[in-house]
């Protein structure tokens, strides 16, 4: 599942910063070659025997959506996670809607504002973090890119991909839609 794909990225970065010198890569936004993929998979492929090198490099040729030679986690993640059900999909609409107080498609800081009191968060309180600071972080986790180029926006395909992430790891509608309504106070 997910977390073996993780398990694949982490295992080809280690390898490949093992043979090459300390990785220079972001921790947070691992990348990889085919090279490092195709090794990240034989490793892999050593206990569960998934794919061949020609399966290999088709996935990572549909998963390398941008045509840059190499794949991150978030981009292979969008080709193999699931499709999720129109109740799942109808339920992150709702919520984005909930947010979208200016009904212009964006969630922004001002409209976060207006639905999180962030002078309530720890890092608020001990002085780590101003309010502004707090609601853009919260902005940046739902970017499209991972946060690493936010424009200080969200879209209801960013926030849908975001929610695809978590509906990965559940298995229920009933479930994933219950968690979504008491996250966004939903009737």
């Amino acid at each position: 599942g997910i977390k073996g794909i993780r398990s694949l990225f982490r295992i080809a970065d280690r390898f490949q910063g093992a043979n090459e010198g300390p990785s220079t890569k972001n921790e947070e936004r691992i990348t990889l070659t085919f090279e490092e993929f195709q090794r990240g998979c034989q490793i892999l492929n050593g206990r569960y025997n998934y794919l061949n090198d020609q399966e290999m490099l088709d996935l990572f040729k549909i998963a390398d959506i941008d045509e840059s030679d190499v794949i991150d986690l978030e981009e292979f993640l969008r080709v193999v996670r699931p499709k999720m059900s129109k109740a799942r999909l109808d339920i992150i609409e709702r919520a984005f809607n909930k947010m979208d107080r200016k009904t212009d498609g964006t969630i922004n800081i001002e409209d976060i504002r207006k639905v999180y009191n962030a002078k309530l968060d720890s890092k608020y309180l001990n002085g780590e973090k101003t309010e502004d600071e707090i609601l853009s972080a919260w902005l940046l986790k739902f970017e499209g890119d991972g946060g690493q180029k936010g424009d200080g926006k969200v879209t209801l395909d960013e926030f849908t991909d975001y929610y695809r992430g978590v509906s990965v790891n559940i298995e229920h509608d009933i479930y994933f839609i219950t968690m979504l309504k008491g996250a966004w106070k939903l009737s």
